[in-house]
């Protein structure tokens, strides 16, 4: 292979107390937080609008098991709260969101009952006004592209844009890209699984007769979908190519390796708050794709893949599933929906086998989790008790002047296989703890690793952070 050599000056155009790379679910809650807590903080984001994932790759559903307290585990309060719950509530006021404690009553989703749905328009909306309230400094079409490190700490990061390639000095980083780009870039350590969770594209179908289509959202339903599946597998309507869906992290049964298309998750029409104005529509999983999230021929491949087949799938509902005979694609992610790549090596690895299996407690802990399935009924102490996720999972093994917030932080392949840590909720918790750790961090001038975890704690705590040790 060839090589050429570059060697530029390039311009240091910000120096501030906590950069933050990336503005999906973690990014926007660490930045916001940060600011909140004093810290002079630039967001980070390639994408033109806030989100990431939640917005851009259609990840529209916030889990209810953590947002309001369940029963079966005789909880007094939601196991996350804090940036979340300020979230939600702001959502909700705009008609971008089902009260997720209404879902929890009504069920609107038979098959995803552990999720509320969110409207992405009106979240990216919401996310900017946080976003600008707390004065966050920011860069958007902004690609991150290397670090600057120094006697192993990292000092800031190297970024490109239309402007050209910029230096940013900062006290802290926080790495909320997903994919662990600035671990990897700064040297710091990290794990990448040879078979990581496949990658997804997100559609929205539109004009439903939801009354005759809900049926198919359903545990009843479901059986005589596959069987509409199985019809245009055999008139070769639709092609097996790429195709399983591994859902919730669970190993896929034979049916489901076969099945190129999900039933669309759609809502009861009585379900339906007065302020929500997106009828009529449906989401789901049109493309699947099994590769590397960090190689760009992958990621261009997985792109290419899973969008391939659209006219078929859409052709596929209108003919063969009552209630969308005159269903159109209304729009489709803007990205592949990426589950799992690069993950830290920090201060402690959360392991499935011991977390989410015997519910470990910690000391440190900066949110709470829980993990099962799409169902809510499994949600129980006995079937998915509740764990701590501890602040050293989001800070790296030896690198300093660093954080990791999101689904890249120190988890083992298993959990990070599992539909938490890496939903969206459990991200915007993630990010406040970091936001929060990097702003105290810089103002008492120490390694995010040596600050001082009561401090740490309270601070989560006074500003709405369920962070109880439970031990």
């Amino acid at each position: 292979m060839e090589f050429i050599k570059q060697v530029k000056d390039v311009p240091v155009i910000k120096e501030v107390d906590v950069a933050v790379v990336g503005a999906g679910p973690a990014g926007v809650a660490a930045a916001v937080c940060a600011a909140r807590n004093g810290a002079k903080t630039l967001l980070i984001e390639r994408f033109p609008s806030f989100g990431g994932m939640f917005t851009q790759s259609l990840v529209i559903w916030l889990p209810i098991d953590k947002l309001v307290p369940l029963a079966a585990y005789g909880d007094t309060r939601s196991i996350q709260s804090g940036f979340i719950s300020e979230l939600v509530s702001r959502l909700k006021e705009k008609g971008g969101c089902y009260d997720p404690q209404g879902v929890l009553e009504n069920c609107p989703i038979p098959l995803m009952s552990i999720y509320t749905q969110t409207d992405q328009e009106i979240a990216k909306l919401v996310l900017q006004e946080m976003i600008e309230e707390a004065n966050v400094d920011i860069m958007l079409h902004t690609l991150f592209v290397d670090t600057i490190v120094e006697d192993n700490t990292v000092k800031g990061v190297i970024v490109e844009n239309k402007s050209g390639r910029q230096a940013i000095r900062a006290k802290v980083v926080i790495d909320c890209s997903g994919d662990a780009d600035v671990v990897a870039s700064a040297g710091a350590k990290y794990e990448k699984s040879d078979e990581p969770l496949k990658m997804s594209l997100q559609a929205v179908f539109a004009g439903l007769d939801e009354e005759r289509a809900e049926k198919y959202s359903s545990p009843a339903g479901f059986m005589e979908f596959m069987g509409f599946v199985k019809q245009a597998l055999e008139c070769g309507e639709i092609k097996a190519t790429e195709v399983g869906f591994n859902l919730g992290g669970q190993k896929e049964t034979a049916a489901m390796a076969a099945l190129p298309i999900t039933p669309m998750n759609i809502l009861k029409k009585d379900s339906y708050p007065d302020n929500w104005f997106r009828r009529g529509a449906a989401y789901g999983w049109v493309g699947n794709y099994a590769g590397d999230a960090t190689n760009a021929e992958e990621l261009t491949k997985a792109e290419l893949s899973t969008r391939r087949n659209l006219y078929s799938i859409v052709n596929f509902f209108r003919k063969y599933v009552p209630g969308y005979e005159k269903c159109y694609l209304d729009s489709t992610a803007a990205t592949v929906g990426i589950r799992e790549s690069r993950r830290l090596v920090g201060e402690y690895q959360i392991s499935f086998a011991k977390e989410n299996t015997e519910g470990t407690r910690h000391r440190d802990v900066v949110t709470k989790c829980r993990t099962a399935t799409l169902n809510i009924t499994d949600y129980t102490p006995e079937k998915a008790p509740t764990f701590d996720i501890p602040y050293r999972c989001l800070v790296p093994e030896k690198m300093d002047g660093l954080l990791a917030a999101g689904r890249c932080i120190s988890v083992d392949h298993a959990l990070a296989s599992a539909l938490s840590p890496r939903d969206v909720s459990t991200c915007f918790c993630l990010g406040q703890a970091a936001g929060t750790a990097a702003a105290l961090s810089a103002k008492a001038g120490v390694a995010p690793r040596e600050l001082d975890i009561t401090l740490l704690l309270d601070t989560l705590s006074e500003q709405g952070a369920n962070v109880e040790f439970e031990g």
